[in-house]
């Protein structure tokens, strides 16, 4: 069974598609730039502390993660300006691939809270469930928001045709151009004299 999904026309149903998209880079940059400054100042402290465990090691993973995320929404951009095609793609597989992550990072979340009786009472324990969960929630719909947006894009950019047709009692003429993915643009002209 093949389910088609809808293609979006604009960001947030007002701003256009490739700006809102641009705009939603930028912030994924500093973003990661932010998280990548802080999870280095930690580091920092744990080698100050010869703290070489399972921290030091945690810590090292999320920094590789953030520094490969801060690359790719680099290329995202660059692609997203230029309309490169391929450079978004890719982007587009790697969102894929951290949605995933993210999911088993809840998952193990989940897991590991579940086995330690770390509050003092169950309203502690259910005031912190409400509040981590709630912004897992919210950062999942994001992801998968940003990646239906992402898609649409991609499709668009893929059938990128123009059309024109001039109808002139002497002459017609028809063109139409076309751009394949990360070529100029094809230019078709017909002429008929009538």
């Amino acid at each position: 069974m093949k389910i088609e999904l809808p293609v979006c026309k604009r960001c947030c149903f007002c701003i256009p598609l490739r700006r809102g998209l641009l705009v939603w880079g930028y912030i994924k940059l500093l973003a990661d730039l932010y998280f990548l400054t802080i999870m280095s100042y930690i580091l920092l402290i744990l080698i100050a502390f010869s703290a070489y465990g399972q921290e030091f090691a945690g810590m090292v993973v999320v920094i590789a993660v953030f520094l490969i995320d801060f690359a790719m929404t680099i290329v995202f951009i660059i692609g997203a300006h230029k309309k490169i095609v391929k450079y978004m793609r890719l982007f587009y597989f790697l969102s894929i691939a951290m949605l995933a992550l993210t999911l088993l990072l809840v998952i193990i979340h989940i897991c590991l809270l579940s086995n330690y009786p770390w509050f003092r009472s169950r309203t502690d324990a259910l005031e912190y469930g409400i509040k981590v969960y709630s912004s897992y929630f919210f950062v999942i719909v994001v992801q998968i928001y940003f990646i239906f947006l992402l898609r649409s894009e991609i499709i668009k950019l893929k059938n990128s045709c123009k059309f024109r047709f001039v109808n002139n009692t002497a002459e017609a003429l028809c063109s139409m151009e076309c751009e394949p993915q990360g070529v100029p643009a094809v230019v078709e002209a017909a002429e008929e004299a009538q």
